[in-house]
């Protein structure tokens, strides 16, 4: 046994947490360096189970038509068909019997087959009729091919593979030794060049989309807010409790010992549309007290005293639905729990901000209202 590992069934993304690839032409000079690079990946604590796709594979004879063939007739083409009928056979006739047609096959002797006897005795028939032995038309050689030539982009590609405890180190983390390490590669190897596949590539597709996302979903709720209040600066101040999830958010990372992932992101996003949900039940109900005559200060203590139910509450049920992903996830759930982590611990601390410093922040824009009043003659 060369090479074992247990799995077991988990849910979330596939594939190796690192993938490196190295480039190039020739297939036994990207097998020297793929050897390189992942004997230099095994010696980074925290990687495991380092490996790569071009060890050799079976035992093979390879044979390439000599001179002597060539004066015969013989092709690399013809030769290549000649053994591979031998051995597999070739259909030459069909035998009724009992009312059932049995193919008949001309095949080599199975000490041929078996390998009992040497390859070079096989016997080759020419156009003519002569038969020649393989061994005088072609030169012969043992050796060990490839399972798979792998190419991207119609180059030829060495993928080394390897996974990483997060409780040690990170793919980003073990690709900025790599690149350090092999910074010089195509300068000592020209023609070849190394390129980081698998999570960091994904990874950084991801995060291309997750930005573009984000900042569609800020403009249209600013957008949103603004047809709601007819106002420019009430929808910032609900929008700057999206900044105090953030807080919670790597707060509930570091207490649980984990990285801040794509997954982690995907929860802040979600975060941000429940702590604009309750932030806006604060500046609205502050917003109706003051239309009805009260001043600033008592209306933001009014809504402060009549809101904080809600907001609880809605705090309280989302936190408690993803506990069971926070603190009992595990097998095939295990991958949504920096998720959760995202989505719980961001609305505990973003909801105590809410009701403490988005008053203040309100205070802060009814003034810069006021400002702008004197200066222009309107407000925003």
């Amino acid at each position: 046994i060369r090479r074992l590992s247990i799995l077991r069934a988990q849910g979330g993304p596939g594939g190796a947490d690192l993938e490196v690839g190295v480039v190039g032409e020739n297939v036994d000079l990207l097998r020297q360096q793929a050897e390189r690079v992942s004997s230099y990946v095994k010696t980074i604590p925290g990687v495991y189970d380092v490996r790569h796709d071009m060890e050799a594979g079976k035992l093979e004879y390879q044979y390439m038509l000599n001179e002597h063939g060539r004066q015969l007739g013989l092709t690399q083409q013809q030769l290549a068909n000649a053994v591979r009928t031998g051995f597999l056979g070739l259909e030459v006739t069909q035998v009724n019997w009992r009312d059932k047609s049995i193919p008949v096959r001309l095949i080599y002797p199975e000490a041929i087959r078996e390998g009992s006897m040497p390859l070079t005795s096989l016997p080759i028939t020419l156009n003519d009729g002569r038969v020649v032995y393989l061994g005088e038309v072609a030169t012969v050689e043992k050796g060990r091919g490839y399972n798979s030539i792998s190419r991207r982009d119609l180059e030829r590609l060495a993928t080394i593979t390897a996974d990483v405890d997060d409780k040690i180190t990170t793919p980003d983390q073990v690709i900025e030794r790599i690149g350090n390490e092999f910074a010089a590669f195509s300068d000592e190897m020209p023609g070849y060049r190394l390129m980081f596949l698998g999570q960091k590539k994904e990874a950084a597709e991801s995060m291309a989309g997750m930005k573009q996302a984000g900042l569609i979903a800020l403009v249209l709720i600013f957008f949103i807010l603004s047809a709601l209040f007819r106002s420019l600066l009430d929808p910032l101040v609900v929008m700057f409790a999206i900044p105090f999830g953030l807080i919670g958010v790597i707060i509930g990372h570091v207490l649980f010992g984990l990285h801040l992932q794509f997954l982690s992101l995907i929860g802040f996003l979600a975060l941000s549309g429940i702590v604009v949900n309750d932030s806006l039940i604060l500046v609205e109900f502050a917003r109706r007290m003051r239309c009805e005559g009260m001043d600033r200060l008592d209306a933001l203590v009014e809504a402060g005293r009549v809101r904080i139910r809600p907001i609880m509450l809605t705090t309280i049920t989302t936190f408690l639905g993803v506990s069971p992903l926070i603190f009992f996830s595990s097998g095939q759930t295990a991958f949504l729990s920096p998720m959760a982590i995202s989505l719980g611990f961001g609305l505990l601390f973003a909801t105590g901000l809410i009701l403490v410093a988005l008053p203040c922040f309100y205070l802060i824009a009814d003034d810069m209202r006021c400002l702008s009043y004197r200066a222009f003659g309107k407000t925003y």
